[in-house]
């Protein structure tokens, strides 16, 4: 390995592991984006598979090929013209390649790339992507006269119907992932991580409640899908086009006030039932910025009640990129700690009649979803003020739910 780390450069001449080579003149002639130019990650396109009759039962013949095709690149990179990695070793090598897609289990319904490209909102949507369509050619790197990847952008985010996350041949199976209904080209834009997370959560809710209801996941859809989409919503989940209905959160009948708030930002949003920036709106109060008394919301409710649940969706800047990469440029692009506009330092009050009855103080939060639970408590109003964010200058709440 120290040899392989120190030799110096030598002309021309790739030499893959099996014996085949390739040499510096072809290279206009193999696969690859210029964009795509760090040598210290972004290898995703050393893949195979479209030669294979079947990529599962051969997942190991495939493994041993694409060995072959990752210790041919690195010494095409450390030997093959000038790359700057002279003094650069490899560190490690993993041994179970990750599969981009296999098995797609069939549905009720199988999404399209129509779908995709028309942003569609489906009745019994329960998840959404905005991930680009991106086909990878079919040979991997053995196609030398074709680019790795295809990509087709598209405008906006769709929605991912619950029909697609059960099987239409077996009663009580259900799929979460790359496996879910999908056409081949949808699935280059549902298979990726974020997507497929909420896709399970999707899954794991409503696997919840048909065992509840005792009843399988098709007919969860057919009777009860408002349920899930409002549960899924509860719970944080951002179902594009849909908004808070449940009929049980006494906030959604309260009167809302605010000691400041900015333009396009009142407090009545926080009641409007859309808990994300979209569109339509900001969807968001924000107040003026902070001084030492702090700024708050007052929702005031339509009778006293017994309050025992308060949910408060605050601000983690949903705008901002996130994404799991090892890629320098991508995490220089990204901002590290804790988002400046989130809520940090706050009180919860509930009064009766302008008599506090029960007070809650959070300190250091890091959520964005604050659920507290509250001693049975009678009260009229409930007053949450901020003192602290993160950095930001001003309290942004997005949502208010009282249960």
């Amino acid at each position: 390995e120290d040899d392989l780390k120190y030799r110096p450069h030598v002309d021309q001449t790739t030499v893959f592991a099996d014996g085949g080579e390739f040499v510096e003149e072809d290279v206009e002639k193999t696969n690859r984006l210029p964009h795509f130019s760090n040598v210290d990650s972004g290898y995703w396109w050393i893949e195979l598979g479209g030669q294979y009759e079947d990529i599962i039962r051969q997942a190991e013949d495939i493994r041993d090929e694409l060995l072959k095709c990752v210790y041919g690149v690195w010494d095409h990179l450390k030997n093959c013209g000038d790359h700057g990695l002279a003094n650069y070793d490899l560190d490690w090598v993993g041994i179970v390649p990750g599969y981009r897609e296999s098995r797609r289990l069939e549905g009720d319904y199988i999404l399209t790339e129509n779908d995709v490209r028309a942003n569609r909102i489906f009745e019994d949507a329960v998840a959404y992507g905005g991930w680009p369509m991106d086909e990878h050619t079919r040979g991997g790197i053995m196609d030398f006269d074709k680019l790795p990847s295809r990509i087709l952008n598209f405008e906006g985010n769709y929605t991912i119907p619950y029909r697609c996350y059960y099987s239409k041949d077996v009663s009580n199976l259900m799929m979460a992932g790359r496996n879910i209904s999908t056409s081949k080209m949808a699935f280059g834009s549902t298979r990726v991580m974020g997507t497929c997370a909420i896709g399970g959560q999707a899954v794991g809710t409503a696997a919840a409640l048909a065992v509840k209801y005792d009843c399988t996941p098709r007919e969860l859809g057919q009777q009860r899908i408002t349920e899930l989409q409002q549960t899924l919503l509860k719970d944080d989940c951002f179902i594009p086009g849909y908004r808070n209905i449940d009929k049980k959160d006494m906030a959604r009948q309260a009167k809302v006030s605010a000691t400041s708030s900015t333009e396009g930002c009142g407090p009545e949003n926080v009641i409007n039932g859309i808990s994300r920036t979209t569109e339509s709106g900001s969807n968001v109060w924000e107040s003026k910025p902070l001084g030492e008394n702090g700024e708050g919301i007052t929702l005031s409710l339509n009778k006293k009640s017994d309050v025992r649940e308060i949910r408060i969706y605050f601000d983690p800047n949903f705008t901002k990129e996130i994404m799991p990469s090892i890629t320098k440029t991508v995490l220089d692009r990204q901002v590290e700690g804790m988002p400046s506009e989130l809520v940090r330092d706050y009180k919860v009050e509930c009064l009766d009649e302008e008599t506090v009855v029960y007070t809650r103080e959070v300190k250091d939060n890091t959520q964005r979803l604050n659920i507290l639970d509250i001693p049975e408590v009678a009260c009229d109003s409930v007053r949450i003020t901020v003192y602290k964010t993160h950095g930001y200058p001003s309290a942004r709440i997005f949502e208010v739910r009282i249960y």
